[in-house]
């Protein structure tokens, strides 16, 4: 897991330092623990409302 992180940040780092600073990404990474694939709205779940997520999710890419 601790290599994973590293390789995450370096390469995180490495494309911040390749780009203008306008032309940075964002990068969010959520890590969690014991939630299923259709425990969110934008991936059908009936009840359970999440617009944050599923904004970001609209916005940008969904990596599953």
């Amino acid at each position: 897991m601790r290599t994973f992180l590293a390789i995450l940040f370096l390469s995180t780092a490495a494309l911040a330092t390749a780009r203008d600073a306008l032309d940075k990404p964002n990068l969010i990474v959520i890590f969690l623990d014991d939630a299923g694939y259709t425990d969110f709205s934008h991936t059908g779940h009936p009840t359970v409302e999440t617009p944050a997520i599923s904004q970001m999710v609209s916005e940008g890419l969904n990596f599953t």
